[in-house]
This record gives structure tokens, sequence and C-alpha cells, in this order.
């Protein structure tokens, strides 16, 4: 089986987290199967050059690899430049600004980054340095406009990680289901379940709930209740961008477990449906 993703960076700098991040990094690239370079939002220089080698002997990646030292207006812009010069196709990076009492908060680069996605984007919000089972993944499934490949992809992603459990989240809200009350379409339980009966290449444990709420933050309190390791959402393109849909607009101010934004593209349709992904 060939690696996950074609090229995989992680966006590190020199804060108190930078080694849970670069080792968090290596672990999921290691799972992956990819190959993994480091993005510094700086100019090249001496100091920053003997931290990141000794960081990368330590998990055994000094030879294989390397650091892209990128120089902008801003830390963000510095990354995304990184990312389209390397054309890189998996973008790490921390994503924690503060802690509150029941809430963390999402950082400003992470923040730009959700802004102005160049590719598929992993969001690390609390990384740690000694590895840590990781075990159950929820996935966001657009009841209105599926796509298979997405969530094919989304298992792919979730067998490679050791994940051994999958909860598929459906969202309703009042307002989709005046909009669609006129044209017969379904937005249940049944509906959810008929769209996880096309996605393959996943065999541990699934579930699926259908969270019927006036706002998408029922999503950030099911994952913060469930435990959930991981987050994936599929973002589509509008105008040459990616975008989070607007029921994800939570992830823009905080950020309840690791998360995974993958790129929805293609021609396969949902059969029932016949919806163009």
């Amino acid at each position: 089986m060939s690696g996950a993703y074609r090229h995989i960076a992680v966006a590190s700098t020199f804060s108190p987290r930078f080694r849970a991040v670069l080792a968090e990094a290596d672990r999921i690239a290691r799972r992956l199967d990819s190959p993994l370079s480091v993005i510094h939002a700086a100019a090249e220089h001496e100091e920053a050059i003997a931290r990141f080698f000794e960081a990368l002997q330590d998990l055994d990646r000094a030879g294989s690899t390397g650091v892209l030292w990128s120089v902008a207006e801003n830390p963000t812009e510095a990354i995304l430049s990184a990312c389209r010069r390397n054309e890189i196709d998996l973008l790490m990076a921390g994503a924690l600004e503060r802690e509150g009492e029941h809430r963390n908060f999402v950082g400003g680069v992470a923040r730009g980054l959700l802004h102005n996605m160049p590719c598929d984007i992993m969001l690390l919000p609390n990384p740690v340095e000694e590895p840590k089972t990781r075990s159950k993944m929820v996935v966001d499934v657009n009841l209105q406009d599926p796509s298979i490949p997405y969530l094919n992809r989304a298992c792919e992603i979730a067998s490679r990680l050791g994940i051994q459990e999958m909860v598929f989240t459906g969202i309703v809200t009042p307002f989709d289901v005046a909009r669609v009350s006129r044209s017969g379409e379904r937005l249940d339980e049944a509906k959810l379940a008929e769209i996880l009966d096309q996605a393959d290449g996943f065999h541990g444990e699934i579930d699926f709930r259908l969270l019927r709420s006036n706002t998408g933050f029922s999503v950030c309190d099911f994952l913060q209740d469930s435990g959930a390791d991981f987050f994936v959402a599929g973002v589509r393109e509008v105008d040459n961008q990616r975008r989070l849909p607007a029921r994800l607009d939570w992830l823009l101010q905080v950020i309840p477990t690791n998360v995974l934004l993958l790129g929805v593209d293609g021609t396969e349709a949902f059969p029932s449906q016949q919806v163009g992904v």
C-alpha cells in the first residue's frame, strides 16, 4: 500500500510545545507512510539549524526530514508560501492559543490557515511527546451534499492511524428542515445510514449519530462529551479557495480535539441522490 500523502509538512516554531508538535507529526507521518518536512516561518540561521537538527535526530529523522525556511509579512503567509512552493498536500500545525475552563481557543496562525487552506490540514491542539493511544474518530457527514470518496478517504486514514472506533455525525438545524420540506428530501437517521452504506475501507467499530440543533456548536459539544481523539470534516473549493462549511464555523474559534480537514473533489456521486462532488 502506497503512502497516504505525497508530501506532509509540519509548521514548527520554538514554542514550549516545539518538541511535542514535532513528535506528533513524526508519529502521524510514519502511520501515513508519507515523507515529512518541517516548515519554519523565519530565515535560516545557525541557532535554529542546531535546534532542529537535535530535535530531528532524537526522532531518528535527521537524515530524512528537511527544514523549509520561509519568510513573509506574517507567519501564516510564510507557511502558506512554503506549502505552495513545495507542493505540500497535508499540513500539520499546533492550534492552541489558550485553554479556557470548557473550551480550547484557536490561535491566530491556525485561524489564518483555516481561512486560506492550501491543502488538507491537521490541527493539533494538545500535542504530546510520548506516544498516546488515539482510538476514536468522529467524521462529519454532509447530509444534503454527501461525498462517498471523502468518506472512503476518512476510513482509509482512520485505518492507517490505528483508529478502533469511527462515529459518523450529521447535523440538522430547523433551517435545514424548512429548506427541504417542500422537496420531500429526508434529513434523518435513515438517510445518514443510507449514505454510510456506500462507504468502505474501515473494519473497526462503527456508529452514527444525527445531531439536531440550532447551531453547529452541537458538534463541538458532542466531540468533547464523547472523548473523540480526531474530528474529520470535508471542505470544498469555493472560488478556487477551500472553505469551511457554515455548520463548522465554530472551528475558527474553538478546537476540542485534533482536527483533520480533507478536500472534497472528484466526480463520484452518492448513488441515490446523484450529487456531484
